[in-house]
């Protein structure tokens, strides 16, 4: 929580964070995701921190070599310390914030939460994204109904192949072949 971690997907490193909304007497889960790249001096953002600068539902990723600061939501960037360039949103008078992508922002990337699984939507910003899903031409990951059943139980794992991804869906993630590839011939199944 509070804390940037780097996601590869693809050969892609990305830039991934989980913060808190406040909503009424509760708070509710929020995901960030962009690239992993400051715009400055190309240093990975997931080395630096998250401010608490943003307003209470949005918060700023903050890189770690000079201190610029982006926005969660769209990758604008907010704060540069050392000069006047980009100012505080929450500030009068900020003419700063347009749909325009300047030289100084980030890259900000779609990402979505479905039942306990982080999505990234490595083409799209957050509001890209949303405006597609609205007018039907990109769907939200698919549900698994019985992870919604009430006493079901997930184990959440993370494990680290150092093989290419084709490796792993053709062999690894194959579940028919385990029955035939790890059975000894004693147990009376598989091939003898």
């Amino acid at each position: 929580l509070n804390q940037p971690i780097r996601v590869t997907l693809f050969d892609v490193d990305y830039v991934l964070a989980k913060t808190n909304k406040p909503t009424g007497d509760s708070k509710e889960d929020v995901f960030y995701a962009m690239l992993d790249s400051c715009p400055h001096k190309k240093v990975s953002l997931s080395e630096g921190r998250i401010t608490d600068c943003g307003t209470p539902d949005n918060k700023y990723f903050q890189c770690s070599y000079h201190g610029w600061a982006f926005d969660g939501k769209d990758g604008k960037c907010v704060e540069i310390p050392q000069t006047l360039i980009a100012k505080n949103p929450n500030s009068s008078g900020d003419k700063r914030r347009t749909n325009k992508r300047k030289r100084e922002d980030a890259t900000a990337v779609a990402v979505t939460q479905v039942q306990g699984m982080i999505w990234i939507q490595p083409f799209l910003t957050p509001l890209e994204a949303l405006a597609a899903t609205e007018e039907g031409k990109i769907f939200p990951p698919h549900r698994i109904p019985e992870i919604d059943l009430p006493g079901y139980q997930t184990i959440m794992a993370v494990r680290d192949f150092p093989i290419d991804w084709t490796v792993l869906m053709e062999n690894i993630m194959d579940p028919d072949h385990g029955f035939f590839a790890h059975s000894s011939s004693s147990a009376g199944y598989g091939f003898d």
